[in-house]
């Protein structure tokens, strides 16, 4: 695991800012000869189409196979103008923001910004074109955009953007969203309530089966973008771990509702609670696998998560979750694990840590994670952290029991 700065959770290629202009323009005449496309791909629209692509792909795609961002949003993307323009503006912003340029200085943030607002100012008031997927999509990556161009301070400006994302629509009731942007529509929805400290306005009720998930954009400098993404490798290698792949997804969009709430507010909404409880029950309807500790310990660090982080229950129930951890990875060979899945132990074992605070079994999660951080030579606070937020972490409660914990274990390492 390479270290990473504490307050950077994007992967970042360089090279990106400093591409060779002729090249890219060459690769745009390639990419669109016949000029099909609704922009010109020139050097400006490519660089931003490559961060895209690369360094903000885990915005767009959800865990589990296929390819999403191939399959499904940069099609979309590069079938409309508003849509592209809106994509090339967050990005420029997501851009600046990573490499400490002020977004206001950026000609490729006031251009696409201009370009983005002027489209959808011309799309709204055409009723025949305002309600389709890709108007959806732009506007409601627009409104996150917004989030986080604020970090989650512009209630106002959010508030004013999901107005008109409402009377959108309005504008034609009877309009059927793709299940995906459907998808999308909930989640923007639920975490621009969280922002306003309102009720969710239930623009659209979710689809019962998700093809692809929600394009949450990746908050830059934060550890949103990165969440769950340590869970990635471990689905496709292991094929017991797919069976909570779609559950993995909604935590994932569940932290990050109650990462705009500042970790208060989320816990008020009475969806958000229906929400933690419903995945939290998915979870312990799962059928305990045979020689499988490790699937076993990682579903129950999973409930753990939902009840004591999102939910902030400290219940009996979270004693048991820690006494299910403890015996399934006691049952387990320790060593094997350390050997082949060294950071998704760490992870369960500082979610038992969370579980079994004050009880009589915290000694051993203690001594055990301890273990596992000593196995990898993790002797740094951020370098732990960074490797526990590649999984479930909520940085307003975990990296506070984090503390608590280090403060603990530094001398056993």
């Amino acid at each position: 695991m390479l270290n990473k700065s504490p307050d950077d959770g994007q992967e970042l290629d360089v090279n990106i800012m400093h591409s060779d202009a002729s090249s890219i323009e060459r690769l745009g005449a390639h990419l669109d000869p016949f000029e099909s496309l609704p922009v010109k791909l020139h050097f400006s629209t490519l660089k931003l189409l490559e961060y895209c692509t690369n360094s903000m792909k885990n915005a767009f795609v959800a865990l589990g196979p296929g390819n999403p961002m191939t399959d499904v949003w940069l099609p979309m993307i590069l079938s409309d103008q508003l849509l592209l323009q809106c994509t090339l503006y967050s990005c420029a912003v997501h851009m600046s923001t990573i490499f400490g340029i002020d977004a206001m200085e950026s000609m490729d943030v006031v251009t696409h910004r201009t370009e983005t607002l002027s489209l959808l100012s011309k799309r709204i008031g055409d009723p025949n074109e305002a309600v389709n997927d890709v108007t959806l999509t732009a506007v409601a990556r627009y409104v996150g955009q917004v989030i986080l161009c604020n970090n989650g301070n512009n209630a106002e400006e959010t508030k004013l953007h999901m107005d008109g994302l409402e009377r959108i629509l309005a504008l034609n009731p009877d309009f059927e969203p793709s299940n995906q942007v459907r998808e999308m529509l909930f989640w923007t929805d639920l975490t621009a309530a969280a922002l306003c400290h309102a009720p969710p306005r239930q623009l659209t009720k979710r689809p019962n089966i998700r093809l692809y998930g929600n394009p949450m954009l990746p908050a830059p400098r934060s550890t949103i973008g990165v969440v769950c993404r340590g869970f990635q490798k471990i689905i496709a290698d292991h094929e017991v771990f797919k069976s909570i792949t779609d559950i993995l997804h909604d935590l994932r969009c569940l932290t990050a509702v109650a990462h705009y709430s500042d970790c208060k507010v989320h816990s008020e909404m009475p969806i958000f609670v229906n929400l933690c409880f419903g995945v939290d029950e998915r979870l312990g309807s799962l059928l305990a696998m045979e020689g499988s500790e490790i699937f076993e310990s990682c579903r129950l660090a999973a409930m753990v998560f939902v009840e004591v982080v999102l939910l902030h229950n400290n219940t009996p129930n979270t004693v048991l979750l820690a006494a299910g951890i403890k015996r399934n990875l006691s049952r387990a060979n320790m060593e094997v694990i350390l050997q082949q899945q060294p950071e998704l132990l760490t992870w369960i074992l500082y979610m038992g840590n969370m579980a079994a605070f004050g009880t009589e079994m915290a000694p051993w999660f203690l001594r055990s994670f301890a273990q596992a951080l000593s196995f990898q030579r993790l002797s740094l606070f951020e370098t732990v952290r960074n490797v526990l937020i590649e999984f479930l972490w909520l940085d307003g409660v975990s990296n506070e029991h984090l503390k608590s914990v280090w403060a603990e274990v530094q001398e056993m390492i």
